[in-house]
């Protein structure tokens, strides 16, 4: 996997096309890291989703300043092999894709676990609720239905 380095003299002194293949090489392992997380979620692996988590976003954070560098030398940039201007655009189009799909796919896991969570706390407060103490028919104390008398033998034919 390639991380890149802010580097402030790199984008003046660095040919127009080693620019843009190492945007190339970076997207490239961006690419990877969104697709194992997208596989990941699939097979509701969140450890290994979590773990790619660190990577994700130390190679996003390259990606941009590299970005950065390439606007800010378009014109250098334009005079740059076509062949592989045409590669950073077919990239860029399937790195769009999967991070599309990622963001979905990690929207969809939030909103299970929403919902997970939702489901333990109405769970916790109808469990309070049923061992607190009320009055009961006679007017007597009882604690939820722990004070319901308990069968001990059976009476009549069966």
């Amino acid at each position: 996997m390639t991380t890149i380095t802010a580097d402030a003299s790199f984008s003046t002194t660095t040919a127009p096309e080693i620019l843009l293949k190492g945007l190339l090489a970076l997207m490239q392992d961006l690419k990877t890291v969104y697709q194992n997380e997208v596989d990941a979620m699939a097979k509701n692996d969140t450890q290994k989703f979590m773990s790619l988590q660190s990577s994700k976003i130390a190679l996003s954070n390259d990606y941009e300043i590299r970005v950065k560098e390439v606007q800010a030398r378009s014109a250098a940039i334009k005079q740059a092999d076509p062949f592989l201007r045409q590669m950073i655009v077919a990239e860029q189009t399937e790195l769009s894709a999967l991070a599309e799909k990622s963001q979905s796919g990690a929207l969809r896991m939030a909103e299970s676990i929403k919902r997970l969570q939702e489901r333990l706390v109405a769970a916790a407060r109808q469990a309070v609720a049923h061992d607190k103490l009320q009055y009961g028919k006679t007017g007597q104390m009882k604690a939820g239905d722990q004070s319901r008398p308990v069968a001990t033998s059976v009476n009549g034919d069966f």
